[in-house]
């Protein structure tokens, strides 16, 4: 079933058009986790945090002792990028530890995925328990002074997870604090993407590029829209980025990163909104 979202792009367009730059706070973290091939990634602003997604079970659990260890008890939203358990197949361990006041996902399909994934009755309970927020395009949600737009997808296809039309129905977020914007793209496809840029030109621009897909090639005219400084791979040493996909980002002036164990492992950004730092476990920047 096709579900267009009505007005998405209006809305979209309006949003950008406030051009609200959110004040700059004392900090701002974005940690890109070592996952294995999954998406693992906590925001940190102001004493807020939000997660987004997971990889399956036993990588929601890491994500939560990752939490735990870097001082997280509470998180104000857990996202859920879409329907494929390599990202929400660990959501509800960490919905049952870490309590979100929301449940971010992109259509109900995701919902069901993560109750599907719960291995006990105490997961089942906390992901059946939570509030679940369908976004769309345009919301915008704060976290702490930072601030997380809704970029897409601008379509969403319900009722089939098949690997790409799945893929296709990702969030596309934009976190931003003062200068400095994070594009987080998920398992986005190019015609999605291609779909933002044409609605909004100019939407898709950051500084950092979490990679479409893992360890995917991104196509030219997408990397060019995106202008990045840095790229993520989030990717494990058995998949890593093709030499065709390093060179784009090399090309483009983009220094890559890669989450996997044998690369840079897990990589953290940290910015006041003027400046921006970053470490990796491994110090290979």
């Amino acid at each position: 079933m096709l579900k267009r979202l009505t007005g998405c792009a209006c809305a979209l367009l309006a949003a950008l058009a406030l051009c609200i730059q959110p004040a700059a706070a004392s900090e701002l973290r974005v940690h890109f986790l070592d996952i294995d091939r999954n998406d693992g990634i906590l925001i940190e602003c102001d004493g807020e945090a939000a997660f987004i997604d997971s990889g399956t079970h036993d990588y929601g659990l890491r994500a939560v002792e990752y939490m735990e260890a870097a001082g997280v008890e509470k998180l104000k939203y857990y996202i859920g990028t879409h329907a494929h358990r390599d990202h929400v197949g660990g959501g509800a361990p960490i919905i049952l530890r870490m309590e979100p006041e929301a449940v971010l996902v992109p259509h109900a399909g995701v919902r069901r995925q993560i109750k599907k994934q719960a291995a006990n009755a105490k997961e089942k309970a906390a992901a059946n328990a939570a509030v679940y927020t369908i976004v769309s395009p345009g919301e915008r949600y704060a976290l702490g002074a930072s601030e997380l737009l809704v970029l897409g997808p601008l379509v969403i296809t319900e009722g089939n997870n098949s690997s790409d039309l799945e893929n296709e129905n990702s969030l596309v977020l934009r976190l931003t604090l003062g200068q400095y914007r994070f594009l987080l793209t998920a398992d986005s496809m190019a015609t999605s993407l291609r779909a933002i840029e044409e609605a909004a030109p100019g939407s898709l621009k950051c500084d950092v590029l979490k990679n479409p897909h893992h360890n995917s090639r991104m196509e030219d005219d997408l990397f060019a829209a995106c202008s990045p400084a840095y790229v993520i791979f989030s990717t494990s040493d058995k998949y890593q980025p093709p030499a065709a996909a390093l060179e784009a980002a090399e090309a483009m002036g983009a220094v890559p990163l890669i989450t996997s164990t044998g690369k840079n492992g897990t990589v953290v950004f940290t910015t006041d909104g003027e400046t921006l730092s970053l470490e990796t476990a491994n110090d290979k920047p």
